[in-house]
């Protein structure tokens, strides 16, 4: 599987470059229309949904652990299929909404960070993407009425650490794929 991600490392900076992204707007403007907000990370969560799918295609023939891919890429197309339906209504419902969807997602890449300790037997990085994900997940879920700029400061500051981690993940994928690997850990 590790192979099959670092073949495709690209897909991973992609995600974090647009992690990075949102995070700069999210902390740029915090006081944007809610609407607008979401609509953003609506379009994010729908093109990291459809990422995730179209890996999990590509994967099926590949290995048998292309199924948590597929389960990522549905959760994350139907919560933001459900953001960009209705931007306008309630942030409460909205960061609830959001906060399930990190949790997923933190989980399942807790799960593939585990898989990938047996060859980056030192690396912290996917690992530290699900617990920030957790971490936003609960945030979200345990205080959903904070203010929308509450909201967009700690999604802001979720989508640059997760940025962050993507980047660097990407980076070490990078070097695997093209064999500058030096040691088991040691990229």
């Amino acid at each position: 599987m590790l192979e099959l991600m670092a073949g495709r490392w690209w897909a991973v900076l992609l995600r974090g470059i647009v992690a990075l992204g949102l995070g700069v707007v999210a902390f740029a403007w915090p006081g944007i229309t809610i609407g607008a907000l979401l609509l953003v990370i609506g379009v994010y969560v729908l093109l990291s949904g459809l990422s995730s799918l179209i890996m999990a295609l590509q994967f099926r023939h590949e290995t048998e652990r292309w199924w948590p891919w597929l389960l990522r890429g549905v959760v994350e197309l139907i919560i933001g299929a459900i953001i960009v339906r209705h931007p306008i209504v309630s942030g409460i419902a909205i960061a609830f909404w959001i906060g399930i969807w990190a949790v997923v997602v933190g989980i399942l890449e807790i799960v593939a960070s585990a898989r990938m300790r047996r060859v980056f037997a030192s690396d912290w990085s996917l690992g530290a993407s699900g617990v920030i994900s957790i971490l936003l997940g609960i945030a979200l879920i345990a205080f959903p009425g904070a203010g929308i700029v509450a909201v967009a400061w700690m999604i802001g500051f979720y989508a640059v650490l997760f940025g962050v981690f993507q980047v660097w993940l990407a980076i070490r994928l990078e070097r695997l794929n093209h064999g500058k690997v030096i040691s088991q850990g040691h990229i």
